[in-house]
């Protein structure tokens, strides 16, 4: 959802059945987020980038796989991520797509 800073003009802008979650603001105005999606028994947690407006939402990150969570950008503009391996989170650094030191 988005909003005016005093609450008004409430408008969604995610239409999910599931939950989107963990949004984070990108330097270029977009905003990234994860999605719970559902095929069948599965469940997965790919990263999702949308315009603030709702268009223009794009599949950014996350292979059948993969879970992502927690994406945050850094102050040089890196997007690093938790993400689930094994039951385990390690940090991923989504722009060389390499793992860093579990966590």
């Amino acid at each position: 959802y988005t909003c005016d800073m005093d609450g008004s003009h409430l408008e969604r802008i995610s239409f999910n059945q599931s939950d989107d979650f963990d949004p984070e603001l990108l330097p270029d105005g977009r905003i990234v987020y994860t999605r719970w999606e559902h095929f069948g028994d599965m469940n997965r947690f790919p990263l999702f980038v949308t315009n603030p407006d709702g268009s223009g939402t794009f599949h950014q990150f996350g292979p059948h796989e993969r879970n992502f969570f927690h994406s945050t950008v850094t102050p040089e503009g890196r997007l690093l991520a938790d993400r689930e391996v094994q039951r385990r989170t390690v940090g991923v650094d989504l722009n060389k797509k390499t793992l860093a030191a579990p966590t």
